[in-house]
Protein backbone atom coordinates (compact mmCIF):
# COMPACT_ATOMS: atom_id res chain seq x y z
CA UNK A 1 0.00 0.00 0.00
CA UNK A 2 1.65 3.47 -0.84
CA UNK A 3 0.46 6.38 1.05
CA UNK A 4 1.35 10.33 -0.29
CA UNK A 5 1.93 12.47 2.42
CA UNK A 6 2.47 16.41 2.52
CA UNK A 7 2.28 19.63 4.02
CA UNK A 8 -0.34 23.16 4.43
CA UNK A 9 -2.90 23.21 1.78
CA UNK A 10 -4.08 27.00 1.21
CA UNK A 11 -5.85 29.22 -1.46
CA UNK A 12 -5.09 32.59 -0.91
CA UNK A 13 -3.69 35.72 -3.24
CA UNK A 14 -3.17 34.34 -6.60
CA UNK A 15 -4.15 30.79 -6.13
CA UNK A 16 -7.72 31.76 -5.26
CA UNK A 17 -7.00 33.91 -9.26
CA UNK A 18 -6.93 30.20 -10.44
CA UNK A 19 -10.30 29.47 -12.60
CA UNK A 20 -11.79 25.69 -11.10
CA UNK A 21 -13.90 25.40 -14.49
CA UNK A 22 -11.18 25.36 -16.53
CA UNK A 23 -9.53 22.26 -16.71
CA UNK A 24 -6.66 23.07 -19.09
CA UNK A 25 -5.08 25.74 -16.68
CA UNK A 26 -6.02 22.90 -13.85
CA UNK A 27 -3.89 20.44 -15.54
CA UNK A 28 -1.05 23.34 -15.65
CA UNK A 29 -0.81 24.23 -12.17
CA UNK A 30 -1.34 20.65 -10.95
CA UNK A 31 -0.29 17.67 -13.56
CA UNK A 32 2.78 17.10 -11.41
CA UNK A 33 1.14 16.34 -8.53
CA UNK A 34 -1.72 14.94 -9.90
CA UNK A 35 0.59 12.66 -11.73
CA UNK A 36 2.25 11.28 -8.28
CA UNK A 37 -1.33 10.85 -6.22
CA UNK A 38 -2.44 8.60 -9.30
CA UNK A 39 0.04 6.34 -8.33
CA UNK A 40 -0.75 6.02 -4.70
CA UNK A 41 -3.74 4.13 -2.89
CA UNK A 42 -4.44 7.08 -0.61
CA UNK A 43 -3.04 10.84 -1.05
CA UNK A 44 -2.99 12.96 2.23
CA UNK A 45 -2.73 17.15 2.42
CA UNK A 46 -2.87 19.23 5.61
CA UNK A 47 -6.17 21.55 5.45
CA UNK A 48 -4.76 24.75 6.79
CA UNK A 49 -7.73 26.76 6.15
CA UNK A 50 -11.45 26.11 7.32
CA UNK A 51 -13.78 25.86 4.32
CA UNK A 52 -16.98 28.14 5.32
CA UNK A 53 -18.96 30.90 4.48
CA UNK A 54 -18.78 31.86 8.34
CA UNK A 55 -17.56 36.11 9.09
CA UNK A 56 -17.63 35.46 12.91
CA UNK A 57 -13.94 35.23 13.47
CA UNK A 58 -12.26 34.44 16.87
CA UNK A 59 -10.35 35.87 19.28
CA UNK A 60 -6.41 34.67 18.37
CA UNK A 61 -3.28 35.12 18.07
CA UNK A 62 -1.99 35.50 14.69
CA UNK A 63 -4.03 35.80 11.37
CA UNK A 64 -7.21 34.42 10.28
CA UNK A 65 -7.49 31.96 7.16
CA UNK A 66 -10.37 31.18 5.02
CA UNK A 67 -11.06 28.99 1.91
CA UNK A 68 -14.41 28.94 -0.30
CA UNK A 69 -16.18 25.92 -0.64
CA UNK A 70 -15.89 25.99 -4.16
CA UNK A 71 -11.86 25.41 -4.15
CA UNK A 72 -12.93 22.31 -2.47
CA UNK A 73 -12.58 21.06 -6.48
CA UNK A 74 -9.05 21.53 -6.63
CA UNK A 75 -8.21 19.48 -3.71
CA UNK A 76 -9.89 16.81 -5.39
CA UNK A 77 -8.67 17.29 -9.06
CA UNK A 78 -4.99 16.91 -7.06
CA UNK A 79 -6.18 13.48 -6.01
CA UNK A 80 -6.10 14.20 -2.44
CA UNK A 81 -8.55 11.23 -0.81
CA UNK A 82 -7.54 12.30 2.44
CA UNK A 83 -6.96 15.39 4.80
CA UNK A 84 -5.54 16.02 7.87
CA UNK A 85 -7.48 19.09 9.85
CA UNK A 86 -5.42 19.19 12.87
CA UNK A 87 -3.97 22.38 12.72
CA UNK A 88 -4.12 26.03 13.89
CA UNK A 89 -6.17 27.57 11.55
CA UNK A 90 -8.93 25.08 11.89
CA UNK A 91 -11.26 27.02 14.66
CA UNK A 92 -10.32 30.89 12.80
CA UNK A 93 -13.85 30.96 12.32
CA UNK A 94 -15.13 29.15 15.73
CA UNK A 95 -17.17 25.99 15.88
CA UNK A 96 -19.27 26.91 12.66
CA UNK A 97 -16.19 26.77 10.21
CA UNK A 98 -14.92 23.31 11.91
CA UNK A 99 -18.48 21.85 11.50
CA UNK A 100 -18.66 23.57 8.24
CA UNK A 101 -15.15 21.82 7.39
CA UNK A 102 -16.03 18.41 8.26
CA UNK A 103 -19.19 18.96 6.14
CA UNK A 104 -17.76 20.19 3.14
CA UNK A 105 -14.90 17.34 2.73
CA UNK A 106 -17.23 14.87 3.61
CA UNK A 107 -20.09 16.18 -0.04
CA UNK A 108 -16.29 15.88 -1.39
CA UNK A 109 -15.62 12.12 -0.70
CA UNK A 110 -12.61 13.30 1.11
CA UNK A 111 -11.94 11.51 4.26
CA UNK A 112 -10.90 13.60 7.53
CA UNK A 113 -8.91 13.12 10.65
CA UNK A 114 -8.02 15.25 13.31
CA UNK A 115 -10.92 16.85 14.06
CA UNK A 116 -14.60 16.71 15.70
CA UNK A 117 -17.43 18.11 17.28
CA UNK A 118 -15.71 17.40 20.45
CA UNK A 119 -12.18 16.20 21.68
CA UNK A 120 -13.59 12.79 21.72
CA UNK A 121 -14.38 12.67 18.04
CA UNK A 122 -11.53 15.15 16.88
CA UNK A 123 -8.94 12.02 18.79
CA UNK A 124 -10.73 9.14 16.75
CA UNK A 125 -8.09 7.79 14.46
CA UNK A 126 -8.50 6.88 10.83
CA UNK A 127 -8.56 3.47 9.71
CA UNK A 128 -7.47 2.56 5.93
CA UNK A 129 -6.89 -0.17 4.10
CA UNK A 130 -8.85 -3.76 3.51
CA UNK A 131 -8.45 -6.60 5.73
CA UNK A 132 -4.92 -7.88 4.59
CA UNK A 133 -3.57 -4.68 5.50
CA UNK A 134 -4.78 -1.65 7.66
CA UNK A 135 -3.10 1.69 8.39
CA UNK A 136 -4.09 3.45 11.74
CA UNK A 137 -3.95 7.45 10.97
CA UNK A 138 -3.70 9.80 14.03
CA UNK A 139 -3.43 13.12 13.65
CA UNK A 140 -2.93 16.28 16.56
CA UNK A 141 -1.62 19.56 16.66
CA UNK A 142 0.07 21.49 19.24
CA UNK A 143 -2.68 23.29 21.09
CA UNK A 144 -2.78 26.96 20.19
CA UNK A 145 -6.41 28.53 18.94
CA UNK A 146 -7.93 25.90 17.29
CA UNK A 147 -7.90 23.02 20.38
CA UNK A 148 -11.04 21.01 20.56
CA UNK A 149 -12.42 20.48 24.05
CA UNK A 150 -15.74 18.70 25.38
CA UNK A 151 -17.88 20.55 23.87
CA UNK A 152 -16.46 22.44 21.45
CA UNK A 153 -15.81 21.51 18.38
CA UNK A 154 -11.86 21.58 16.80
CA UNK A 155 -8.62 19.28 16.67
CA UNK A 156 -7.09 17.09 17.95
CA UNK A 157 -4.78 18.23 20.92
CA UNK A 158 -0.64 17.40 21.31
CA UNK A 159 -1.38 15.44 24.63
CA UNK A 160 1.44 12.64 24.94
CA UNK A 161 -1.65 10.41 26.93
CA UNK A 162 -4.17 10.80 24.44
CA UNK A 163 -1.47 9.55 21.95
CA UNK A 164 -0.83 7.02 24.43
CA UNK A 165 -4.42 5.68 24.18
CA UNK A 166 -4.77 6.26 20.93
CA UNK A 167 -2.53 3.78 19.24
CA UNK A 168 -2.86 1.38 22.89
CA UNK A 169 -6.94 1.86 21.05
CA UNK A 170 -6.05 0.69 17.28
CA UNK A 171 -2.75 -1.50 18.14
CA UNK A 172 -4.50 -4.59 17.52
CA UNK A 173 -6.35 -3.95 14.87
CA UNK A 174 -4.09 -2.11 12.29
CA UNK A 175 -0.34 -3.88 10.77
CA UNK A 176 0.53 -0.07 11.45
CA UNK A 177 0.21 3.47 12.92
CA UNK A 178 0.81 6.53 10.83
CA UNK A 179 1.00 9.82 13.32
CA UNK A 180 1.24 12.80 11.89
CA UNK A 181 1.67 15.92 13.64
CA UNK A 182 1.14 19.81 13.17
CA UNK A 183 3.88 21.58 14.82
CA UNK A 184 7.03 23.23 15.55
CA UNK A 185 8.93 26.46 14.75
CA UNK A 186 7.62 28.37 11.72
CA UNK A 187 10.62 29.62 9.33
CA UNK A 188 12.85 26.71 11.39
CA UNK A 189 13.84 23.95 9.88
CA UNK A 190 15.16 21.62 12.39
CA UNK A 191 13.34 20.31 15.16
CA UNK A 192 13.34 21.44 18.50
CA UNK A 193 15.21 19.22 20.83
CA UNK A 194 12.21 19.28 22.78
CA UNK A 195 10.11 17.60 20.05
CA UNK A 196 12.82 14.96 18.97
CA UNK A 197 12.88 13.85 22.40
CA UNK A 198 8.84 13.44 22.46
CA UNK A 199 8.54 11.80 19.13
CA UNK A 200 10.75 9.77 19.73
CA UNK A 201 8.64 8.76 23.36
CA UNK A 202 5.59 8.27 20.48
CA UNK A 203 7.84 5.88 18.75
CA UNK A 204 8.61 3.98 21.85
CA UNK A 205 4.93 3.71 22.16
CA UNK A 206 3.81 1.89 19.59
CA UNK A 207 3.71 4.50 16.11
CA UNK A 208 5.59 3.20 13.11
CA UNK A 209 5.96 6.17 11.45
CA UNK A 210 5.64 9.91 12.55
CA UNK A 211 5.33 12.74 10.27
CA UNK A 212 5.24 16.60 11.39
CA UNK A 213 4.24 19.71 8.92
CA UNK A 214 3.45 23.21 10.04
CA UNK A 215 6.75 25.15 9.86
CA UNK A 216 6.52 26.28 6.40
CA UNK A 217 9.48 25.34 5.49
CA UNK A 218 10.98 21.63 4.73
CA UNK A 219 13.17 19.75 7.63
CA UNK A 220 14.92 16.82 7.78
CA UNK A 221 14.43 12.91 9.25
CA UNK A 222 16.14 10.37 11.07
CA UNK A 223 15.14 6.40 11.65
CA UNK A 224 15.09 5.54 15.16
CA UNK A 225 14.30 2.15 16.00
CA UNK A 226 13.25 1.77 12.90
CA UNK A 227 10.75 4.33 13.13
CA UNK A 228 11.14 6.58 10.36
CA UNK A 229 10.23 10.55 11.80
CA UNK A 230 10.01 12.97 9.07
CA UNK A 231 10.55 17.03 10.89
CA UNK A 232 8.92 18.65 8.21
CA UNK A 233 7.21 18.68 5.20
CA UNK A 234 6.96 22.46 4.47
CA UNK A 235 3.89 23.51 2.42
CA UNK A 236 2.37 21.70 -0.33
CA UNK A 237 0.47 24.82 -1.95
CA UNK A 238 0.11 27.84 -0.01
CA UNK A 239 0.95 31.71 -1.89
CA UNK A 240 2.43 34.29 -0.07
CA UNK A 241 4.17 36.58 -2.16
CA UNK A 242 7.77 37.92 -1.41
CA UNK A 243 8.24 35.10 1.27
CA UNK A 244 11.64 33.51 2.55
CA UNK A 245 13.27 31.00 -0.45
CA UNK A 246 12.35 28.23 1.74
CA UNK A 247 8.86 28.89 2.37
CA UNK A 248 8.01 27.92 -1.69
CA UNK A 249 10.57 24.29 -0.99
CA UNK A 250 7.90 21.18 -0.17
CA UNK A 251 8.40 17.66 0.31
CA UNK A 252 6.17 14.91 -1.09
CA UNK A 253 7.02 11.93 0.79
CA UNK A 254 5.85 8.15 -0.60
CA UNK A 255 5.56 5.58 2.54
CA UNK A 256 5.28 2.02 0.98
CA UNK A 257 3.71 -0.35 3.76
CA UNK A 258 4.46 -3.64 2.74
CA UNK A 259 6.46 -6.28 4.83
CA UNK A 260 8.17 -3.46 5.65
CA UNK A 261 8.01 0.74 5.26
CA UNK A 262 9.97 2.23 2.70
CA UNK A 263 9.82 5.83 1.96
CA UNK A 264 10.66 7.87 -1.52
CA UNK A 265 11.22 11.56 -0.60
CA UNK A 266 10.27 13.94 -3.41
CA UNK A 267 11.09 18.16 -3.40
CA UNK A 268 8.81 20.71 -5.40
CA UNK A 269 8.57 24.51 -5.69
CA UNK A 270 5.43 25.47 -5.25
CA UNK A 271 3.75 28.77 -5.65
CA UNK A 272 7.25 30.56 -5.72
CA UNK A 273 6.28 32.73 -9.40
CA UNK A 274 3.23 31.66 -10.17
CA UNK A 275 0.55 29.41 -8.71
CA UNK A 276 1.85 26.05 -9.51
CA UNK A 277 3.71 23.09 -8.49
CA UNK A 278 6.81 21.61 -10.13
CA UNK A 279 8.92 18.80 -9.11
CA UNK A 280 12.64 20.26 -8.84
CA UNK A 281 15.51 18.07 -7.45
CA UNK A 282 18.22 20.92 -7.74
CA UNK A 283 20.28 21.46 -4.15
CA UNK A 284 17.12 20.74 -2.18
CA UNK A 285 18.55 16.80 -1.37
CA UNK A 286 21.98 18.64 0.25
CA UNK A 287 19.20 20.55 2.23
CA UNK A 288 18.17 17.78 3.73
CA UNK A 289 21.57 15.56 4.48
CA UNK A 290 22.93 18.48 6.27
CA UNK A 291 19.92 18.92 8.43
CA UNK A 292 19.82 15.24 8.79
CA UNK A 293 23.52 15.66 10.24
CA UNK A 294 22.56 18.29 12.81
CA UNK A 295 19.53 16.02 13.89
CA UNK A 296 21.64 13.37 14.68
CA UNK A 297 23.81 14.90 16.78
CA UNK A 298 22.10 16.05 20.00
CA UNK A 299 24.73 18.64 20.92
CA UNK A 300 24.49 20.74 17.32
CA UNK A 301 20.59 20.63 17.39
CA UNK A 302 20.58 22.02 21.03
CA UNK A 303 23.16 24.17 19.58
CA UNK A 304 21.14 25.23 16.81
CA UNK A 305 18.01 25.87 18.50
CA UNK A 306 20.14 28.15 21.08
CA UNK A 307 20.80 30.37 17.76
CA UNK A 308 17.69 30.61 16.55
CA UNK A 309 16.17 31.76 20.05
CA UNK A 310 18.94 34.25 20.37
CA UNK A 311 18.12 35.84 17.34
CA UNK A 312 14.35 35.69 17.82
CA UNK A 313 11.78 38.31 20.09
CA UNK A 314 9.93 35.37 21.73
CA UNK A 315 9.83 37.32 24.93
CA UNK A 316 7.90 40.17 23.00
CA UNK A 317 4.02 38.87 24.18
CA UNK A 318 5.33 39.87 27.63
CA UNK A 319 6.39 43.55 26.88
CA UNK A 320 3.98 46.22 27.31
CA UNK A 321 3.90 47.71 24.47
CA UNK A 322 0.70 47.59 22.25
CA UNK A 323 -0.54 49.05 19.07
CA UNK A 324 1.01 48.36 15.43
CA UNK A 325 3.41 51.08 15.16
CA UNK A 326 5.20 50.93 18.81
CA UNK A 327 5.55 47.13 18.07
CA UNK A 328 7.30 47.94 15.07
CA UNK A 329 9.84 49.86 16.82
CA UNK A 330 10.05 47.16 19.65
CA UNK A 331 10.74 44.53 16.63
CA UNK A 332 13.18 46.78 14.98
CA UNK A 333 14.76 46.59 18.65
CA UNK A 334 14.88 50.47 18.75
CA UNK A 335 12.72 50.07 21.97
CA UNK A 336 13.52 48.23 25.46
CA UNK A 337 11.90 44.97 26.84
CA UNK A 338 11.18 46.01 30.41
CA UNK A 339 12.16 41.97 31.17
CA UNK A 340 14.62 42.19 33.87
CA UNK A 341 16.40 38.51 35.07
CA UNK A 342 14.66 38.84 37.68
CA UNK A 343 10.87 39.28 35.87
CA UNK A 344 12.38 35.94 33.44
CA UNK A 345 13.36 34.10 36.70
CA UNK A 346 8.99 34.55 37.53
CA UNK A 347 8.28 34.29 34.35
CA UNK A 348 10.05 30.90 33.66
CA UNK A 349 8.60 29.62 37.12
CA UNK A 350 5.38 30.23 35.63
CA UNK A 351 5.54 28.71 32.59
CA UNK A 352 8.09 25.74 33.85
CA UNK A 353 6.34 24.66 37.10
CA UNK A 354 2.86 22.10 35.96
CA UNK A 355 0.88 23.74 38.46
CA UNK A 356 1.49 27.08 38.04
CA UNK A 357 1.48 26.94 34.56
CA UNK A 358 -1.99 25.04 34.75
CA UNK A 359 -3.52 27.90 37.21
CA UNK A 360 -2.50 30.46 34.43
CA UNK A 361 -3.81 28.89 31.52
CA UNK A 362 -7.21 28.51 33.51
CA UNK A 363 -6.90 32.25 34.38
CA UNK A 364 -6.41 33.34 30.54
CA UNK A 365 -9.18 30.87 29.73
CA UNK A 366 -11.78 33.28 32.40
CA UNK A 367 -10.31 36.10 31.45
CA UNK A 368 -10.73 35.44 27.44
CA UNK A 369 -14.16 34.32 28.13
CA UNK A 370 -15.44 36.27 31.11
CA UNK A 371 -16.11 33.61 33.03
Amino acid sequence: MKILITGDFVIQNKSALIDIENEKELNEVFHEIRDLTSTCDYAITNLENPVTDASQKILKDGPHLKMAPKYMKLISFCGFNIVTLANNHLKDYGNKGVCDTIGYCKTNNLQTVGAGVDISTAYKPLIVGSDDLKIGIINVCESESSIADDAEAGAAPFDLIRIYNAIKEIRNRCQYILVIVHGGCENYSLPTPEMKRKYHFIADIGADVIVNHHQHCLSGYEIYNNVPIFYGLGNMFFDEPNNLEKWYQGLALVLNFNEKIEFQILPFIQCKDRPEIHFDDSNISEIIEGLNAVIADDEQLKKEFRRFVSSSLALSPFTPYNGHYIKALYHRRLLPSFISRTKAVVLQNRILCASHCEVVLEKFRQLISGK
